[in-house]
């Protein structure tokens, strides 16, 4: 009992040290900034959960709707999850939807392609293998950006446009690192495209699960029977991997890279704590 009444206090001291240096600045002596008071103010501010109470319970006290909104109602967010197969991007976005919404953020789940009615059918055209009936390589990138055109205006713009959170199994980086790198086609044409189909629109962040590739594959098998991309030779995947190491290389501001072997509540906590670091702060 006493330990909760001594949190309590700890989390009352810090809102006041985060209210005073956020909104009133002015009237602060500065005697009393010492290391003290910027540890509470640190740790207030690594406490996520607990900040967004604090402050919307005190601002509606005092009337500042324009902290609630900074916190509470702060425009929508396109979050990616990014990486080989088996890298376990399904489960991590499960796992950081609900958390999101423990925090009282709608969050929108989904994926590419697929995320939309054209997209399920566009899907099963490049993901079901049909010995009889190849698909060309050219063909697969013209899909993958029809998919990703429709995606945008039927789901990604409309939710983020009300403030939701958007986390997208997939976005330009796998068009990237599957059908530049894998596949071998020309990088100009798919830049190209993916600038046509997106409109410009770029992700806040892309969490990139890096796994080793046979890892991964291993994981694939145990699962279900294996997609015609999961069929790929392991060159294939090498050099799908190599790809996303180099975009991870060149975008260090937007691609943020996770090891993905480790257990999925390790994972999990390392992704919250990147989103409280990069979208909460």
């Amino acid at each position: 009992m006493n330990g909760d009444c001594e949190l309590a206090q700890k989390i009352i001291s810090a809102s006041q040290k985060y209210l005073q240096s956020n909104f009133m600045p002015k009237i602060i002596d500065k005697q009393y900034i010492n290391d003290e008071y910027l540890e509470e103010l640190r740790f207030f501010r690594t406490c996520y959960p607990i900040r967004l109470l604090v402050i919307k319970f005190i601002s509606i006290g005092m009337g500042k709707k324009s902290v609630v909104a900074k916190f509470n109602n702060m425009s929508g967010k396109f979050i990616v999850f990014e990486g080989v197969e088996g890298c376990g991007k399904t489960t991590q976005m499960q796992l950081c939807s609900q958390w999101l919404e423990s925090l009282n953020i709608s969050v929108v789940l989904t994926r590419e392609p697929g995320g939309t009615e054209l997209g399920k059918d566009l899907r099963a055209l490049l993901l079901e293998k049909s010995p009889n009936r190849p698909i060309g390589e050219v063909t697969e990138l013209l899909l993958y950006a029809a998919d990703r055109a429709q995606h945008i205006e039927e789901e990604l713009k409309p939710n983020l446009a009300t403030g939701k959170f958007i986390l997208c199994d997939r976005y330009i980086d796998s068009t990237i690192a599957y059908q530049g790198y894998g596949r071998g086609l020309n990088m100009s044409i798919i830049n190209q495209l993916n600038q046509i189909a997106t409109g410009g629109l770029a992700s806040d962040l892309t969490i990139w699960l890096d796994v080793d590739v046979e890892v991964g594959l291993s994981r694939k098998r145990g699962q279900a029977k294996l997609d015609r991309i999961e069929q790929e030779t392991i060159a294939f995947h090498r050099r799908v991997q190599q790809g996303y190491t180099e975009l991870a290389a060149s975008n260090p501001s937007r691609i943020l890279r996770i090891d993905g072997s480790g257990s999925q509540d390790f994972v999990q906590q390392s992704i919250q704590e990147i989103l409280q670091q990069r979208l909460f702060s």
